[in-house]
C-alpha cells in the first residue's frame, strides 16, 4: 500500500499542507515540536479513526482558531487499485465524517482496506501499561489481516455500549430488577462476544508464532525464552469461549455491573502479556527491553500483513532511534531495507538512516508545521 497524495488542512499546527510522497523512504526532518509526528498522525487517523499516540483525542486534532479540519489521502495499493480517503471536521455541525472514493463510510470498514503499522516512542505502553494499549493492538492487527473481523468487533462495541446505557439509566431510574430488556441486550451481547472471542482465539497461535521468530533474533541470548500469552476473559483456562456460559455471567453479575454502570466481564476485557526467561515483562524487562519487545510486536504486525493479505502495510515510524541503542536501531534499518513498501519517517537527523541500503528515497524539512522539499 503507498500513498502518493497528501493534502491536510487544520489538523493540530498543519495548516495548509500538499505534498507528493514516492515509493521507498520518505524522511521529514526537524527539530522537536515543529509537526513532524502531527503529520504522521493526520495520516493515521484518517484511515483508522484514531491516533497512535497514547491519550490524543479528537478533540485535539482540532486547530486552535476553530476552523475546519480535512485529511485527504489518494492510495493505491500493491495491485494498482486506488483509494481515496478523506477526513473531516465540520466546525458548525461539531459532526466527524469518513469517506472512501468519495462515499461515506465506516471507520472500521475504512480500516481494513490500509493496512498500517506504526513504531513510535510511545510503543513501550504496549509492555508497561494498561490493557487498553494491547487491546487496541490486537485488534489493528486482527483487523488487517482477519476479514470480516471489522464487522464483527463494530456490532460487539455497538451493543456493548447499548447494554452499558441501560445499566446507567437503570442507575438513574433507580431499577435493581434483571428486567427482559436487559435480558435482551444481554442475550445480543453474548453472541456478539461469541464472535469476537473465536476469531481471535483462532488466529492467536498464528500470531503467537509469528512473534517468536521476529523476536528471538532480536533477543539473541534470550532466543527460545521470549513469549506470548493471551489472557482470554470469561474463558476459564483451556475451555473455548461460550455464548452460554458468558450469558449466565452477565445474569449473575448484574448486580456489580449495575453499581458501575458497565459491564465487567467480556472480550472487552481480553489481554496478552509478554514474558522474559517465562515472567512478565511488565516486571522484568528494562526499558530497552520494553521497546525492543514492542518493536517486535509491530514488526510481527507488518510481517503478518504480508503473508497473510500478500500486500505490504504502510509503514510510519515516528521519532526514529528514541531509546534504541546502535545495534538495535541497525537492526531495525537491515529489516526495513528488506521490504519494498513505503516508509513514512520522521526524525531530527537524517543522518541517522544514511547507513542503510534504500532504494528509493526522497527527504523533507519540517519547521512551524510547513514542509518544503529538502
Amino acid at each position: 500500500m503507498k500513498i502518493e497524495r497528501v493534502r491536510i488542512t487544520g489538523f493540530k499546527n498543519l495548516k495548509q499542507l500538499q505534498l507528493e510522497l514516492g515509493n521507498g523512504v520518505n524522511g521529514f526532518w526537524g527539530e522537536n515540536g515543529q509537526g513532524k509526528s502531527n503529520l504522521l498522525e493526520a495520516l493515521y487517523v484518517s484511515v483508522k479513526g484514531e491516533s497512535f499516540r497514547p491519550y490524543s483525542h479528537r478533540s485535539d486534532w482540532l486547530p486552535d482558531d476553530g476552523s475546519a479540519l480535512s485529511v485527504h489521502l489518494e492510495c493505491r495499493d500493491d495491485v494498482g487499485i486506488p483509494y481515496h480517503c478523506e477526513m473531516f471536521h465540520d466546525a458548525a455541525s461539531k459532526s466527524w465524517v469518513w469517506r472512501l472514493n468519495d462515499k461515506k463510510a465506516r471507520v472500521l470498514n475504512l480500516a481494513e482496506k490500509i493496512p498500517i503499522v506504526v513504531f513510535s516512542p510511545d510503543d513501550h505502553a504496549l509492555i508497561r501499561e494498561g490493557p487498553d494499549h494491547r487491546r487496541s493492538f490486537l485488534d489493528s492487527v486482527l483487523v488487517d489481516v482477519c476479514p470480516g473481523y471489522a464487522e464483527v468487533l463494530g456490532r460487539f462495541e455497538k451493543t456493548l455500549k447499548s447494554r452499558n446505557r441501560l445499566l446507567k439509566q437503570y442507575q438513574r431510574e433507580e431499577i435493581s430488577d434483571f428486567t427482559a430488556e436487559m435480558d435482551s441486550w444481554s442475550r445480543t451481547l453474548a453472541v456478539e462476544a461469541e464472535g469476537v472471542a473465536l476469531l481471535r482465539t483462532e488466529v492467536w497461535p498464528r500470531f503467537e508464532g509469528y512473534f517468536r521468530d521476529v523476536a528471538g533474533p532480536l533477543f539473541e541470548a534470550l532466543s527460545g525464552s521470549v513469549g506470548l500469552v493471551f489472557e482470554q476473559d470469561s474463558v476459564e483456562k483451556g475451555q473455548v469461549f461460550n455464548k452460554f456460559k458468558y450469558y449466565q455471567t452477565l445474569k449473575e453479575e448484574f448486580r456489580k455491573d449495575l453499581v458501575t454502570g458497565w459491564t465487567h466481564r467480556g472480550p472487552q476485557r481480553d489481554d496478552f502479556r509478554t514474558e522474559l526467561g517465562g515472567i512478565d515483562a511488565r516486571s522484568k524487562a528494562s526499558q530497552g527491553q520494553a521497546r525492543l519487545l514492542a518493536l517486535s510486536l509491530k514488526w510481527t504486525h507488518a510481517l503478518w500483513v504480508s503473508l497473510e493479505r500478500r500486500e505490504i502495510p504502510l509503514f510510519l515510524i515516528d521519532d526514529f532511534s528514541n531509546e534504541l541503542d546502535i545495534l538495535r536501531r541497525k537492526k531495525l534499518l537491515e529489516m526495513l531495507g528488506q521490504i519494498s513498501g513505503q516508509i513514512l519517517i520522521t526524525g531530527t537527523d537524517s543522518n541517522t538512516i544514511l547507513s542503510a541500503n534504500f532504494a528509493q528515497s526522497r527527504h523533507f524539512n519540517v519547521q512551524r508545521g510547513e514542509i518544503s522539499p529538502a
